[in-house]
C-alpha cells in the first residue's frame, strides 16, 4: 500500500472526465475519507471511470491481488454505493450524478449517510461543476404537465409523460429522492414533497435500483397515478433530453432541495435545460397580479415588480405548472420556435453536447489510449 493510499482516487474524482471538483478541494479530501477506508481506497485508485467498467480478474491482476483477497472490498463498496457493480463489472462512479444518489438510493439513515450528505451538500454547494459549463450542455428536458397543452398532435404527444410510460414495459420508483433526503439529513426538510419521492425509472435504468432494493416495481396505473401527484404538488420532471422510447430517468424535482435546479437551472435555465417544445405566455388583460404563478415556477419567470406580474420568456422551461396555478386563466402554452427533436440515445447525446474538454477525454478512454 502507497504511503498515501488516498491520493490516487482523489486525482481520479478530480479528473475532467467524472466531473470533479479541484484535486485540492478540502471538502474532496474530507468526502473520501469518509467513503473510503484506507484498504478500499488503495483499491478505487486503481479501478477505470464508470463508463468503461471491468471484471474481478482484471482487477485482481492489475492490483496484484487474489479475487477472494479483493472481493469483499468491492462488495463492501458497491453496498455503500460509492462505486459502480453489476453484470459488466466493477467502475468509479462520480461524485454527482453518481455516487450522491447511489449511496442515499436505500433511504437509510445512519450516522454514516447522515455525514455523507453534510459534506455532498457543501460540496456542491461551492458550485465547482459550473466550470464544466463554459458552453451549453444541454442533457435535460422538460416533461411538461399535459393538461396543460391545449393544442396536440403526434409530434407534441411524444414529449408527453404519458407516450414515456407506453413505450416501457418495465419502470420503477425509487423509495427516497436523495436531494430531499439530504436536505431532512440536515434539518432543511423539504417544503414542497416527501422526501420518499424518489425519482421515476424506466426501460433497463430500472434494474439496477431493483436489484439493490432502492426502487419498487410499478405497473403503467400505478406510474400514473405517482406522475399525477408529482405534479399536484408542484415538481418539476426534469429527464434526459432523448427519446420517449429510450431507457431514462425523471427526477421530479422541488425548487428548495434539487441541488440542479439551485445551483445550475435557476441561474441559467438554457444551460443545461434544452429549449422545450412550448413555453409559457402571459395575457396582461387577465392578468390579476395575484403572484401564485411564483410559487410554482423554479425558474423564477414570474416575478412581481411593486404589485404587478412580470414575466421573463427566456427564463421559461416549459413546466406548465403555472397554468395550474393561475386561478385567472391569464397564461397559456405556446409552440417554442427554438425547440429541436432530441436525440434518440443517451450515447448520441453525450457524443453531441458533452464540454469539449470531457467530450475528449471519454473518447480516448473508449478508444482504449
Amino acid at each position: 500500500m502507497s504511503a498515501d493510499p488516498y491520493a490516487r482516487i482523489m486525482k481520479q474524482f478530480a479528473a475532467d472526465a467524472m466531473i470533479g471538483p479541484e484535486k485540492g478541494q478540502p471538502l474532496l479530501e474530507k468526502l473520501v475519507h469518509h467513503c473510503f477506508t484506507p484498504d478500499e481506497a488503495a483499491l478505487a485508485g486503481r479501478m477505470n471511470f464508470f463508463y468503461k467498467p471491468e471484471s474481478l480478474n482484471t482487477l485482481a491482476k492489475r492490483t496484484g491481488r487474489y479475487e477472494n483477497e479483493i472481493r469483499p472490498l468491492l462488495d463492501t463498496m458497491a453496498d455503500k454505493g460509492v462505486i459502480r457493480a453489476g453484470e459488466k463489472g466493477y467502475a468509479l462512479l462520480p461524485i454527482l450524478p453518481g455516487m450522491f444518489e447511489n449511496a442515499l438510493m436505500r433511504g437509510d439513515e445512519t450516522p454514516w449517510h447522515i455525514e455523507f450528505a453534510k459534506i455532498m451538500n457543501e460540496l456542491y454547494d461551492t458550485g465547482y461543476v459550473r466550470r464544466y459549463l463554459d458552453t451549453p450542455t444541454r442533457v435535460a428536458r422538460v416533461i411538461p404537465v399535459e393538461e396543460t397543452v391545449t393544442f396536440k398532435n403526434s409530434e407534441v404527444d411524444s414529449d408527453y409523460i404519458s407516450r414515456m410510460i407506453d413505450a416501457h414495459d418495465t419502470m420503477a420508483v425509487l423509495h427516497n429522492c436523495q436531494c430531499r433526503q439530504a436536505a431532512h439529513f440536515v434539518g432543511d426538510p423539504c417544503k414542497t414533497a416527501d422526501r420518499f419521492d424518489g425519482c421515476l425509472a424506466f426501460g433497463s435504468f430500472a434494474k439496477p435500483f431493483l436489484d439493490r432494493g432502492g426502487a419498487r416495481l410499478v405497473s403503467r396505473d400505478e406510474m400514473r397515478a405517482v406522475v399525477k401527484e408529482r405534479w399536484k404538488n408542484n415538481l418539476v420532471f426534469y429527464t434526459g433530453n432523448i427519446s420517449h422510447r429510450s431507457t431514462n430517468f425523471i427526477c421530479t424535482c422541488c425548487s428548495c432541495c434539487c441541488h440542479m435546479t439551485k445551483q445550475i437551472i435557476r441561474p441559467q435555465p438554457d444551460m443545461i435545460v434544452a429549449p422545450p417544445h412550448y413555453k409559457a405566455a402571459c395575457h396582461d388583460s387577465k392578468c390579476t397580479d395575484c403572484g401564485k404563478c411564483l410559487a410554482a415556477c423554479a425558474t423564477f419567470a414570474h416575478d412581481m415588480d411593486g404589485r404587478r406580474h412580470t414575466y421573463d420568456a427566456q427564463r421559461c422551461i416549459g413546466c406548465g405548472l403555472c397554468i395550474s396555478a393561475c386561478p385567472a386563466g391569464a397564461i397559456d402554452m405556446v409552440e417554442n420556435p427554438s425547440f429541436r427533436k432530441p436525440p434518440k440515445t443517451f450515447r448520441r447525446l453525450v457524443v453531441s453536447l458533452a464540454p469539449a474538454k470531457i467530450s475528449a477525454v471519454v473518447k480516448q478512454k473508449l478508444r482504449g489510449h
